[in-house]
């Protein structure tokens, strides 16, 4: 199926190649056929107007308009219409001629004639003959062709000559008549007064001259057509030999190069005897560096997939190993029923910054952590790894939560050449009590609820990040967590999350959420907030590490 089809666009770029030249020829032939004709046509209207100018204007110059004004007052007298026919030219010769002769006028008339057809003879001129216009009647004085029979009134002149008025000058013009196609022009003639009398016509008829205008363009058409025909057969075989050929046997190369991926190898180059020094050549090379390029790039894929899955690999290893690291079985202490907590940590990459703690320092005293790191993937996760176990090393020796940041912070500043910091806020909650002591190196504010009503931003005193500066002194401070109260802890992720428009979550509708149902349980709390920031943020990207943690103490 496949040879069928590169057979198939083989013949048809060779046809429509051939189908374009020849086209192009032909459209190109006809135009400078159509308009050497029409010029040809063109020039000799423009030569013959010019001829039948000419002999209009020697005509009237060799006729005397005082001799025709004389022979007008002849065809007018009473004597000359008497002679029966006169008016339609039908009267004999011999009447007309002794009405000539008995005015006198029979020698002049026969000299004019005669010089008309001198003329008509040597210019080789179809039609020469002198009318006179007077009110819509036309006289005929001299037509060589008719003689006698001639002279007289006429009911129309010939051609498109028949509607003029008066004895003007008519330019040369070329038209179709009952004579066929003539050139036509006309002179006036004028007596010694120089009043005109006559007008003197020249007709040149171009008939067989347009017959042979259009055999000319016949015999160039089908001499024209040949040529294009072998033309056309001549460069299809030079395109096939050229173009087609060397476009097939590249076309079938590279399909053999490009079956599957195990063709994808130097064996299966094109290598083509092709140095046309075209286009031609030119594809080939081309097609051969892609080629080239394609092996290059398939053996760097395969080596960067298998890297790429190796880092997967290590990712997802890497994701288990920070999850196990968070406390992440609930409920976490079920013999205690005095205080319920939950936690959950929803990491924008695979491996997040965010993190929580919460570990019993004794029976009575539950240290709770909850921190952000700069930055986010597996240098974040790394930071947060260290600093996590930090400050649980601290906490568990009975330092106070400013002692526990303070030497966190000096710990974490050694060494911290990429200069990564993260926000931590840390308590201890007494249970039997529900007094906390807290500190707060730039975290978030914490949300509140007593025993009854609706939480409440707790805004607490903030000191410097821990990793910022080395040194810096903590201070700490104390609130009391009712029975049936809640404390909510959260990382920015919370209320920086964005929607399509930009727009961020904010801390309104932190407390909204955690206000439709503020009784419920610390797990009922953190689903609810993650379901409202969830339906803010739809379908844009998470771009932040989402960490919560929220502790009830029970009545």
């Amino acid at each position: 199926m496949g040879e069928i089809i590169k057979h198939r666009a083989k013949k048809k770029l060779v046809k429509r190649l051939v189908a374009t030249i020849t086209l192009s020829m032909t459209s190109v032939g006809l135009l400078l056929l159509a308009v050497s004709g029409w010029s040809n046509w063109v020039n000799n209207k423009h030569f013959y107007n010019e001829k039948s100018h000419d002999v209009a204007s020697a005509v009237a110059d060799g006729l005397s308009g005082d001799t025709l004004e004389d022979l007008v007052e002849i065809v007018k007298s009473d004597e000359f219409n008497a002679i029966p026919g006169s008016r339609d030219g039908t009267a004999s010769r011999e009447e007309v001629a002794e009405c000539l002769k008995a005015q006198y006028m029979d020698e002049l008339f026969d000299l004019d004639i005669e010089i008309l057809s001198m003329i008509r003879n040597d210019m080789h001129v179809e039609y020469i003959y002198v009318q006179v216009i007077e009110d819509g009647t036309s006289i005929t004085l001299l037509d060589p062709s008719d003689s006698y029979k001639a002279l007289g009134y006429t009911e129309e002149l010939k051609g498109k000559f028949k509607d003029l008025e008066g004895n003007v000058a008519v330019k040369p013009t070329v038209s179709k008549t009952d004579l066929g196609w003539l050139s036509s022009a006309g002179v006036p003639i004028c007596n010694s007064e120089g009043k005109p009398i006559a007008v003197a016509f020249c007709d040149i008829n171009m008939t067989e001259l347009r017959n042979k205008t259009i055999r000319f363009i016949a015999v160039n058409l089908a001499s024209f057509v040949v040529i294009v025909l072998v033309l056309g057969l001549l460069l299809g075989r030079h395109a096939k030999k050229t173009i087609a050929s060397p476009i097939e046997k590249l076309t079938e190369a590279t399909d053999r190069f490009g079956q599957d991926e195990a063709t994808y190898n130097k064996e299966n180059i094109v290598n083509l005897d092709i140095h046309s020094g075209d286009e031609i050549e030119a594809l080939y090379q081309s097609t051969r560096f892609m080629q080239e390029s394609l092996i290059d790039y398939m053996e760097n894929l395969t080596a960067v997939t298998a890297e790429k899955e190796r880092i997967g690999a290590e990712l997802d290893v890497a994701t288990r190993i920070q999850a196990s690291m968070l406390p992440s079985i609930f409920p976490a202490f079920p013999e205690r029923h005095d205080f319920d907590i939950y936690a959950s940590m929803d990491p924008a990459k695979e491996v997040g910054g965010d993190f929580y703690d919460f570990f019993l320092i004794d029976e009575d005293h539950l240290g709770m952590v909850i921190a952000d790191v700069s930055g986010k993937g597996v240098p974040a996760a790394l930071f947060m790894m260290m600093s996590k176990i930090i400050i649980a090393n601290y906490a568990q020796m009975g330092l106070t939560p400013a002692e526990v940041l303070e030497r966190t912070n000096n710990r974490v500043c050694e060494g911290n050449k990429e200069d990564m910091f993260v926000t931590v806020w840390f308590g201890i909650l007494t249970i039997s009590t529900g007094h906390v002591v807290a500190a707060n190196a730039g975290h978030e504010y914490p949300m509140l609820r007593g025993a009854t009503g609706e939480f409440t931003v707790y805004e607490d005193h903030h000191d410097f990040v821990i990793g910022g500066m080395e040194g810096m002194p903590y201070t700490q401070y104390e609130f009391d967590i009712e029975p049936g109260g809640t404390l909510f802890l959260y990382t920015d992720g919370c209320p920086e999350a964005t929607d399509k428009n930009n727009e961020l979550f904010g801390t309104e509708r932190m407390l909204a959420a955690l206000n439709e149902h503020p009784d419920a349980s610390p797990k009922e709390l953190l689903a609810t907030m993650t379901s409202a920031v969830d339906r803010f943020v739809g379908e844009a990207p998470q771009f932040d590490d989402l960490t919560m943690l929220a502790i009830k103490l029970n009545k």
